[in-house]
């Protein structure tokens, strides 16, 4: 009863500890009922283990007969006011299963990712009460020069986690003195605050729902971390600027809540930015599209353009959500419209200097 209680009304917990020890694990809520928490209760191995032999007692009894195959989940409590029972008692237990015959065997885990796991096993999903997107990613914008100078190349990140070292993060960005720019959305899994971690090395800000929430510009100015109020299943403003002097290079950024870990930002909960085409920018010459094969494939040519410049070309649908995007230095290129449905489409061209759209209808 007080199981499917649990279930019944915490939408985001993700299992129950039982002082049954050693009986068998029930999982509660109702399973034909989409809105009900399907919530694991795991009995413990150990109640009120006295000390590190108690604990190493249990472990071994409850190891007995493991298959190797399979996981098998293993739950110790300890009682507080035994002088064995504190981080050091904790590490001395850890340290014993991770070598000799042990060695392999057992991975020690926190309190929340072993429901995790086992929710896993059990085929249930590991974030409950979280409300899952369908997000792409961002759309970055890389540059040569530590303030956003020259604009080379732009394409979709599903994440914020690179490390680059000593390399170049794009063709044609230089190794030293280059930024970039990610701009979306990016949907909350929860109701609540939301803590954004940035890891960069010479400088890096975030805004999230247009609020700077990280400032960390400069290599020691402000705290990386920042902190939001947001509502979950709610698309966010999203802007990250990033810049590496010299040296190696590396950004990352991670998000936490009262609901979940620590982590970075996942592909699902992002969301590119909708281009709306036309820079600010003088027409360009010349631009000619027209199909090659059928209206599927058509053929984009660019007449005096300067060949060493960076061109961008955009596909936009009629309400102007970008559709597709390629940059190169070539003047003439192909694009493969099969996998879009008849209609209107803008096709946009942009170089460093000039930019021009022409409707076409596919």
């Amino acid at each position: 009863t007080v199981g499917s209680t649990f279930a019944d009304n915490s939408p985001t917990l993700l299992g129950l500890t039982a002082q049954n020890t050693g009986g068998s694990m029930s999982i509660y809520g109702n399973s034909r009922d989409p809105n009900i928490n399907r919530l694991p209760g795991k009995p413990l191995s150990c109640n009120y283990c006295t000390g590190e032999q108690a604990m190493i007692d249990h472990i071994d009894r409850y190891s007995e007969g493991w298959n190797g195959n399979e996981p098998r989940f293993l739950i110790i409590q300890g009682n507080p006011w035994n002088s064995e029972i504190n981080p050091t008692g904790f590490k001395n237990i850890q340290t014993r299963y991770s070598s000799g015959e042990y060695a392999g065997k057992y991975v020690f885990v926190r309190p929340d990712h072993i429901f995790q796991l086992i929710r896993e096993a059990s085929g249930l999903t590991i974030n409950p009460g979280a409300i899952e997107g369908d997000g792409e990613g961002l759309t970055g914008a890389y540059f040569n020069g530590t303030n956003f100078e020259t604009e080379i190349t732009n394409r979709t990140d599903t994440c914020i986690n690179f490390e680059w070292s000593t390399g170049s993060p794009a063709e044609g960005i230089d190794t030293d003195n280059f930024s970039i720019r990610w701009t979306g959305e990016v949907m909350p899994q929860y109701t609540g605050n939301y803590t954004f971690y940035l890891t960069c090395d010479d400088g890096g800000r975030l805004w999230v729902n247009d609020s700077l929430i990280i400032d960390k510009w400069e290599r020691n100015q402000n705290p990386s971390v920042g902190t939001i109020p947001l509502t979950a299943g709610e698309k966010y403003n999203l802007k990250l600027e990033y810049k590496d002097a010299r040296g190696t290079a590396a950004c990352k950024m991670e998000w936490a809540s009262a609901f979940q870990s620590r982590e970075i930002v996942p592909k699902s909960q992002l969301f590119k930015s909708i281009r709306t085409g036309l820079k600010n920018a003088p027409a360009l010459p010349e631009v000619k599209v027209y199909p090659c094969s059928g209206k599927e494939t058509v053929t984009v040519e660019i007449a005096n353009c300067n060949g060493d410049d960076a061109v961008t070309l955009s596909v936009y649908d009629i309400y102007g959500k970008i559709l597709l995007e390629q940059t190169s230095r070539t003047t003439m290129r192909q694009l493969d419209l099969s996998p879009f449905p008849k209609g209107i489409y803008l096709i946009s061209v942009h170089t460093k200097d000039y930019s021009k759209t022409v409707k076409y209808i596919r």
